[in-house]
C-alpha cells in the first residue's frame, strides 16, 4: 500500500497570490491551479519516500499559509498536520545520515 502526501486548499476561491505562489512550486497552469482550489483537489501529490516532493509540500504548505490561505495536509486519504510531515522529513534526514547517504 503507498501512502501518498498531498496538500490542498478548501474548495472555493484561491487569492491571486495563492496562485501564483502554487504556479511557482507547481509549474501547472494557472487555470488548472483555479480549477483544482475550486474542487478540493491535491495541489501536489507525492509518495511518502519521496524527501524532494515532501519538502515541496511542507515548503508550499508554509508558503500558502505565509499569504492566508488554509491549506489541508493529507497521507493516504487522511488529514495529518505540518508538524507529521515535518516529522517524517526528519526521519528521512536522520535515516539519510545514519546511512552515510548525507
Amino acid at each position: 500500500m503507498t501512502f501518498n502526501n498531498a496538500i490542498k486548499l478548501p474548495a472555493g476561491d484561491i487569492s491571486t497570490k495563492a496562485i501564483i505562489e502554487v504556479r511557482k512550486a507547481t509549474g501547472l497552469p494557472l487555470a488548472e491551479i483555479k480549477k483544482r482550489a475550486s474542487e478540493g483537489v491535491d495541489l501536489i501529490e507525492a509518495d511518502l519516500s519521496d524527501d524532494d516532493s515532501l519538502h515541496a509540500i511542507i515548503s508550499l504548505y508554509d508558503t500558502l499559509v505565509g499569504v492566508g490561505e488554509k491549506p489541508a495536509l493529507f497521507q493516504g486519504g487522511r488529514e495529518v498536520s505540518i508538524d507529521f510531515l515535518k516529522n517524517v522529513a526528519e526521519a528521512h534526514r536522520d535515516t539519510a545520515r545514519e546511512l552515510g547517504l548525507e
